[in-house]
């Protein structure tokens, strides 16, 4: 609980600061990532306005006039055929806030560290740059990380209890994506039960794709590439962005020459921070799958 309590700490310094002395909650921001916006929870204002424009029949893949933005649409139709959500900006607030809580509460459901260097590496991330980005934009993979958590408490229960939990892992990527490589967690059933479960999950990716596939041709397009640490994150930034902070990294050292200034751009960088990834993951999970133990400690886990 050490972890929660701390988040709900920082965030009502936070509000408190934005409240009564905004100049300091901006240096703050300013120091922990590049580009704070002038008032928070700029991520659930995004989606807010979404519905408006949909609804008055805005093609928000091409504009999106109701953002004060103008950002184009690049997540899932689903999104848009959730008319039930609020569309007016004065809940931007309250759907922020409520989405940083959900985040907070769900840590309580993590594995307990058991040693203090365990709980400083947890407080650490929990409150790195990225984290703090996504919780002061009230980004929705904040809802992302809450349906993965409420999967992976469903997934301890019995059958109608892990039921539960690979469909809130279906909505999840039908709300985003990236959630469905959770689906490997089928493997864990016996054969009959896999086989109906995963036909059940492959008949709705492959029916909601046929249902949108224009739209997702068009989010997939609004993608943003481009600065990996601009107004974004994600997990292209160590292997794609990595010439980019080794081209910093020469320039504060005052060296500059035509290979350094075309590190961000160098194909072959990227390409083999890529291997060194995937080949240290795989090396990884190989010693961890020959640890005496490691199937116990998983268990108990």
């Amino acid at each position: 609980m050490v972890v929660p309590v701390l988040g709900f700490l920082v965030l009502g310094i936070f509000g408190l600061l934005y409240v009564y002395d905004v100049d300091w909650y901006f240096r703050i921001l300013a120091a922990t990532f590049e580009y704070p916006f002038r008032y928070p929870f700029l991520d659930a204002q995004y989606m807010l306005t979404l519905g408006e424009c949909w609804q008055r029949g805005v093609d928000v893949y091409v504009h999106n006039p109701c953002d004060i933005m103008n950002q184009r649409y690049n997540y899932s139709p689903l999104w848009l055929r959730l008319t039930f959500l609020p569309t007016d900006l004065a809940w931007t607030n309250w759907v922020g806030l409520t989405l940083d809580s959900a985040f907070l509460t769900s840590l309580a459901f993590l594995p307990s560290p058991r040693r203090i260097r365990d709980l400083a590496l947890i407080v650490v991330t929990t409150f790195s740059p990225t984290t703090v980005f996504a919780l002061e934009r009230a980004n929705i993979d904040l809802i992302m990380f809450v349906l993965v958590v409420l999967a992976a408490l469903c997934l301890e229960r019995g059958f109608f209890g892990r039921l539960a939990g690979y469909l809130a892992i279906v909505l999840a990527g039908l709300l985003k994506f990236y959630p469905f490589v959770l689906l490997l967690l089928l493997l864990r059933e016996r054969m009959a039960r896999f086989l109906m479960l995963a036909a059940a999950a492959m008949a709705t990716i492959a029916g909601f794709a046929w249902q949108y596939h224009d739209e997702l041709v068009k989010a997939i397009a609004n993608i943003p590439t481009g600065n990996y640490f601009g107004n974004m994150f994600g997990a292209i930034e160590l292997p794609a962005g990595l010439g980019t902070v080794l081209k910093a990294a020469f320039d504060a050292f005052g060296l500059h020459d035509e290979f350094i200034d075309r590190l961000p751009q160098n194909a072959g960088l990227r390409t083999g921070a890529w291997l060194m990834l995937a080949a240290s993951t795989i090396v990884t999970a190989i010693r961890l799958c020959g640890t005496p133990g490691f199937r116990s400690a998983l268990a108990a886990m």
